[in-house]
């Protein structure tokens, strides 16, 4: 029995997928969260020291009012420093004119300044919080095919050639789920760990929970499993596996296609841009796709026969290795390691000894038969346990 899809997971479903035809979905990327919060606490503090904290914000005022407003600036300057037994004079005994010319002299730095201090300084982090997300990917599952079309070109992983289980093939890593669509490749525009059609998603209803595992790790670990991450891969997988019952199939789809809520889309006007930016770039109209998926086929498709897979680097690998942080396992070490069959017997199921995904804060969970992938009946079943009562 497969777990049915709680009102959670159908909300993270309509925020991660959009429905594309009865066998085809389309995923989004979502990244960049830390740096996004990192910025966003930066903006809150750089705020408030420039207009709230008594001691600055009138010279943020002062400023803004130089680089926007300067005649009403210099007239508010020579107010406060004319005489008040010459009007025509200054303090100093210097005329107006000659008290504007020094003024303006003396704040010609200041504009140039006050631009770059107030204004860049913003406008970099509103374009840092605002960007949007580059990659989709399509999952195939009557073809059998995951594709994305990048720089001007077109990739495709075949899951019928895949020499490890299709659930090697996704990452559950901490709060991600993360995929790589052949033909491996570094190059194009990424980060510096992600680069190419490598595909990240981190939901907040992922790496939400995970923020609060950082402050409530002493007091309530088990926050950790209001992480979605291990459910999306699941959930992905089910889709892929032809011998998946059309209910479940019909569940995931009704999911993705189902009406959103009054605070559903209030969530999302408050967190979309921090999971994916201002909008996520969309993939060539499908008559464009379908063309070079042809081609493809026709091309080049037959001289492969079989694909290799990825690991992210860990603690025992050497520096080169953690620098390129996503390794590949070449198809000759997947034969050297008992891989030699293609399609890979059980191809959808779940390691159950060894995985190659182990995540720093929650091991293989996700990766590994366990409750984010298995029924519970299942999992009791496995453990030889008694079936435990449900909490009322």
């Amino acid at each position: 029995m497969i777990p049915q899809l709680t009102p959670r997971l159908k909300r993270m479903l309509r925020r991660c997928f959009v429905k594309i035809d009865e066998n085809t979905i389309e995923i989004k990327e979502k990244r960049g969260v830390i740096i996004k919060l990192w910025v966003l606490f930066t903006m809150i503090v750089f705020g408030y020291y420039d207009f709230i904290h008594p001691n600055y914000r009138q010279n943020t005022y002062d400023n803004l009012q130089l680089i926007f407003f300067p005649d009403t600036y210099y007239q508010k300057k020579w107010e406060r420093f004319q005489s008040p037994e010459r009007p025509d004079f200054d303090i100093l005994g210097r005329k107006k004119e000659e008290f504007m010319n020094v003024t303006k002299n003396a704040n010609e730095d200041k504009i140039w300044k006050g631009y770059i201090f107030y204004i860049i300084k913003y406008l970099i982090l509103f374009l840092i919080l605002l960007k949007p997300a580059k990659r989709r990917a399509r999952f195939d599952r009557k073809r059998g095919i995951i594709y994305t079309y990048m720089g001007k070109k077109l990739y495709v992983t075949e899951i019928n050639k895949l020499m490890r289980p299709f659930p090697e093939y996704i990452a559950a890593m901490n709060a991600s789920v993360f995929f790589w669509v052949h033909p491996y490749q570094r190059k194009g525009t990424g980060t510096i760990c992600f680069k190419g059609p490598q595909i990240i998603v981190v939901d907040r209803s992922s790496w939400l929970p995970m923020l609060a595992l950082l402050f409530l790790v002493y007091i309530k670990p088990e926050v950790a499993a209001y992480n979605t991450a291990p459910y999306l891969k699941k959930i992905l997988v089910d889709f892929m596996d032809p011998e998946t019952p059309q209910e479940r199939i019909d569940e995931i789809l009704n999911a993705i296609d189902g009406k959103k809520g009054f605070f559903e889309r209030i969530s999302g006007f408050l967190f979309n841009w921090i999971d994916s930016g201002l909008y996520t770039k969309k993939l060539p109209k499908q008559a464009i796709l379908e063309e070079k998926l042809e081609a493809y086929f026709d091309k080049e498709a037959p001289h492969i026969t079989e694909l290799p897979s990825f690991r992210f680097a860990n603690d025992f690998d050497k520096f080169a290795d953690k620098w390129r942080h996503v390794l590949i396992l070449s198809c000759e070490y997947n034969r050297e390691v008992g891989y030699r069959t293609v399609p890979c017997p059980n191809l959808f199921e779940y390691p159950k000894d060894y995985t190659i995904h182990i995540s720093k804060f929650l091991g293989t969970w996700g990766n590994m038969p366990d409750e984010s992938n298995t029924s519970l009946a299942e999992l009791e079943k496995q453990q030889g346990k008694k079936k435990r009562k449900k909490r009322k």
